[in-house]
């Protein structure tokens, strides 16, 4: 079984391939932000992914998803962050220790999951690790639309 401490562009699109993920690659060579982005949707569930390091090596993931709004933020990610699961629920907080707001007063809450392979990882252990923020980012999402139902 083959350990990888880094991976290029294509295997990382392949290991999401294998699990159905769709996606969409932007170079951070063609990026305004330098950043390499990955696209992902899996179901009706769209996360981000930024590959880490430098490209065409990459030798971890950050995995997070789209925002969801909460009217208390804290208490909602401390309902995700209770269960037991590897991903956690995020509270952007500002310099001044205020929760960051976007232009409508929102405070957005993220899932979130960083992925290294330093020490080498197999591709068995990243689609089983994968597959759990799957699982995790259904949760979250369950969270969020059960919180904004009336």
């Amino acid at each position: 079984m083959q350990s990888f401490e880094t991976l290029t562009t294509n295997e990382i699109l392949s290991l999401f391939d294998s699990l159905n993920i769709v996606t969409k690659f932007s170079s951070a060579q063609d990026s305004e932000s330098e950043v390499a982005t990955i696209e992902c949707t899996e179901g009706l569930v769209p996360f981000i992914c930024w590959p880490e390091g430098n490209e065409p090596f990459f030798d971890g993931l950050l995995l997070c998803s789209i925002p969801c709004v909460s009217d208390n933020p804290f208490e909602f990610a401390n309902r995700q962050n209770e269960q037991l699961q590897i991903a956690r629920a995020i509270v952007r907080i500002g310099d001044d220790g205020v929760p960051e707001e976007d232009e409508f007063g929102e405070t957005f809450i993220y899932a979130q999951l960083r992925v290294l392979f330093t020490g080498g990882v197999t591709m068995d252990h990243l689609r089983f690790k994968l597959g759990l923020w799957l699982l995790d980012l259904e949760f979250f999402t369950a969270l969020s639309r059960d919180q904004n139902e009336p």
